[in-house]
């Protein structure tokens, strides 16, 4: 019986939790849209996180709170703004069922202090991938608390030793800062931003210097895929610029989760114990 009850109870914790995400969801959809606006110097101070009120693009029609229910409200309202009728982004739900689903790391690192920093983690990234992905531009808002909380979590040890975290910091910016130059130099062509290299000091920072070439492998390997699928099916043209931050936050979150595991399976394949 006692069991039942606790199981019962983990069970409504899980659901409580997948629906705070998707508020939280709620929320990352406004700092996606507004975080670029408020960095605009030609609208600076008309926007900030809170004011105003979140209102259609198209119309200017104030959302109203039962329209702003996390997925529900999209779904009752047929994606479609209630005022104009104009197509509702589908990235809206799918970030708040993104959140929702980022109580899953629940399942790999337990409700501790690694599941409440890996969910942090997971939320800045989740707002890099999608501003990146609008504006070829990944903000010192968000990297630089990233890498400043990734470093205080493991000043607690966390996910790596603070050394280690201190290091990959150091290492992660440097890296790709090199080879931005490197292939500027020989190539005459810039093949990142300079967000890309603070983004990947924040992996550093979070996941220590040793993961650093298993997370930029990651994002090569996820971004050389997509990036040949989209110019053979003509989405993207060949001079077109493909933003790196995405998939450098894909090759973060899956090495925070499966990073030791991968590594292990990788020595084991080279036939190092």
């Amino acid at each position: 019986m006692v069991f039942r009850v606790l199981e019962n109870f983990e069970s409504v914790a899980i659901y409580v939790a997948a629906i705070l995400g998707a508020i939280i969801g709620s929320f990352l959809n406004v700092v996606i849209y507004r975080l670029p606006l408020m960095m605009d110097e030609h609208r600076k101070g008309a926007f900030n996180l809170l004011f105003p009120r979140s209102h259609c693009p198209h119309c200017g029609h104030a959302i109203k709170p039962v329209e702003n229910i996390p997925v529900i409200s999209y779904v009752g309202l047929k994606g479609r703004c209630s005022n104009c009728l104009k197509p509702i982004s589908l990235r809206y739900p799918l970030v708040e069922l993104l959140m929702a689903a980022a109580v899953g790391l629940a399942w790999r690192f337990g409700v501790g202090w690694e599941f409440w920093t890996a969910f942090i983690f997971v939320s800045f990234g989740i707002c890099i991938t999608f501003i990146d992905l609008d504006h070829l531009l990944i903000p010192n808002a968000l990297t630089y608390p990233l890498i400043t909380i990734g470093l205080a979590v493991n000043a607690l040890g966390v996910f790596t030793p603070f050394r280690d975290a201190l290091i990959g910091a150091g290492v992660g910016f440097a890296s790709l800062w090199a080879l931005y130059w490197g292939i500027k130099l020989a190539t005459g062509k810039e093949a990142m931003g300079f967000g890309d290299f603070k983004l990947f000091a924040a992996m550093g920072g979070w996941l220590g210097w040793q993961m650093l070439p298993l997370v930029l492998f990651i994002a090569c390997a996820v971004g050389s895929v997509i990036g040949i699928s989209l110019r053979v099916s003509g989405k993207v043209g060949s001079g077109a610029l493909v933003p790196f931050g995405p998939f450098l936050v894909t090759g973060g979150v899956v090495t925070m989760i499966w990073g030791h595991e991968l590594v292990r399976v990788y020595l084991s394949s080279v036939g190092i114990p």
